[in-house]
């Protein structure tokens, strides 16, 4: 699903008006009447008090449209003129239309005492004060207005975007609604898929207003966000005369000593996503602490020369001949930084035929040693969380977190390679600029193993030939769905990376299901 900008939804919008034939105004109309249909399905606004509040814009438009549809519902309606008269011919025409039923109208400028009682005395307001065209700051007059939203005990609709918030940035200025659900219209804006706006946005509502879909197709966007047709057009069906090596061999250095449960769901993860085989390679060391462990998967147990180090001169050949066979590499999960993982690393790098995926420590040991992507000649794709993103490109924890989105897409150029930055709202940026964005998941993901099970799951796709970015959008996709299975069984605090493996063929077999 496209995640369209303020000035890309507009490009679109008029070319409806000229290539489609459809006036704005049917838009408008088709806008409000789909976000009052949400509330409906929602909320039981049958003599319920509500007041609509529309600023003098468009969106202020789509706010009288669903006052009337609200009236026709059997709803008590008021509505508050946030910023005077509409100033757009089509907002005009709506609140005409408005002007003819028996709701009652009151100016913010005129009535501040009325209008402090509606709010404070409401069951529903509707937020159609700026929508997506808001830039600025909310003057300290709105700034009252928003306050006195927030303050107020009803349950709160936006329309398009909370109000006060940029709908390309998902910058907050001096306030903004607190929305307990915004419905978007036609397609998900920047900002809903921002987590720092994703406590103002509350739940959100992605809504038709009946722009044909060949046009949105065509509509110019970098930003998508991933949806279920996505991932299961991504992996593809299975031949009835396939045998284990048309879906892949993944060769994993994961684990060691101190780290060997990294390797055991890494491992267990790529069983459960269909790959052919999985070939554990490990420090010799740490070999017993996972043989036997997952009866699916065959060992490469690397010659030691300690509990944490490799024998990278021994392990060589063995090495060479099992990175011939493979089909996609793992490399960091539990790995450790140990300096011979270095040497082991950069003649994966310079010798693999087949796509990389580099997780956990294998990102710390390349951030040390970034040099060493210029060996590299196959696809690679990174799994980074926000700290080991900070490590690769030299700043800090709060700088990534605070520009995601930029962030995601400058590592994905400057190293060539896929990159998903983890976290909520988890993104997939290709080198070609393109970003997708991911809704599944919640909190309990945030614990040790989850991202060894991500990873896992990301390089067994890659494994079975699917191209790295829809093989990291699947992953994260199916990982967050899993998670989210998990959650509503065993809580946000009770469940683990094992129960996610657990989970992983339920999803799967749901995802398949029409």
């Amino acid at each position: 699903m496209k995640v369209l900008t303020a000035k890309e939804m507009q490009q679109t919008e008029a070319r409806v008006t000229l290539e489609a034939g459809i006036p704005l105004v049917r838009l408008m109309d088709n806008a409000g009447s789909a976000a009052a249909r949400v509330i409906r399905n929602t909320f039981d606004v049958r003599r319920a008090k509500c007041v609509v509040v529309c600023g003098n814009g468009n969106n202020g438009g789509d706010g009288l449209v669903v006052a009337r549809k609200l009236q026709e519902a059997e709803a008590d309606v008021s509505i508050i003129l946030a910023s005077g008269a509409p100033r757009t011919q089509d907002a005009q025409s709506m609140l005409e239309r408005v002007k003819m039923l028996d709701i009652p109208l009151y100016d913010l400028t005129g009535s501040p005492t009325e209008i402090g009682v509606l709010l404070s005395s409401c069951d529903l307001i509707v937020d159609a004060i700026f929508g997506i065209g808001f830039h600025g700051d909310v003057s300290p007059f709105h700034a009252n207005l928003i306050d006195r939203i927030n303050r107020s005990s009803a349950v709160v609709y936006s329309l398009d975007i909370p109000s006060g918030i940029h709908a390309d940035t998902g910058d907050v200025g001096l306030c903004c609604v607190h929305a307990d659900c915004t419905i978007s219209f036609t397609a998900p804006k920047p900002a809903h898929v921002n987590v720092q706006c994703s406590a103002y946005c509350g739940r959100i509502e992605v809504v038709d207003i009946g722009i044909p879909q060949q046009l949105l197709q065509e509509a110019s966007s970098s930003l998508a966000l991933i949806d279920k047709d996505m991932v299961r057009n991504a992996l593809p069906s299975r031949r009835i005369d396939a045998n284990k090596g048309d879906f892949g061999r993944l060769l994993a250095f994961c684990g060691s000593y101190s780290m060997p449960g990294a390797a055991l769901l890494a491992s267990s993860a790529a069983v459960r996503s269909g790959v052919g085989l999985v070939q554990l390679a490990i420090n010799a060391q740490a070999y017993p602490l996972v043989a036997g462990k997952i009866p699916e998967i065959t060992y490469l147990p690397l010659p030691a020369k300690s509990a944490v180090s490799i024998d990278f001169d021994a392990a060589c050949p063995d090495i060479s001949r099992a990175l011939s066979r493979a089909t996609c590499v793992l490399f960091g999960c539990g790995i450790s930084t140990d300096p011979q993982n270095v040497s082991l690393l950069a003649f994966v790098l310079e010798n693999a035929r087949c796509p990389i995926v580099l997780d956990a420590d294998g990102i710390n040991l390349l951030a040390q040693n970034i040099d060493l992507l210029q060996k590299a000649s196959a696809p690679i794709v990174m799994t980074p969380h926000p700290g080991e993103m900070a490590r690769l490109l030299g700043r800090s924890v709060e700088e990534v977190q605070s520009s995601r989105l930029d962030t995601a897409r400058e590592a994905a150029s400057r190293f060539g390679a896929v990159v998903v930055l983890k976290g909520a709202y988890t993104l997939v940026a290709a080198p070609s600029g393109l970003v997708l964005c991911n809704n599944t998941g919640n909190p309990g993901l945030a614990t040790a193993g989850s991202g060894d099970v991500l990873a896992g799951m990301i390089a067994a796709f890659a494994a079975q030939g699917i191209e790295g970015l829809d093989a990291a959008m699947s992953g994260v996709y199916l990982h967050g769905l899993a998670g989210d299975a998990c959650a509503a069984r065993l809580s946000q605090y009770a469940m683990t990376p094992s129960d996610l493996v657990e989970e992983l063929p339920h999803t799967l077999l749901h995802l398949f299901e029409r």
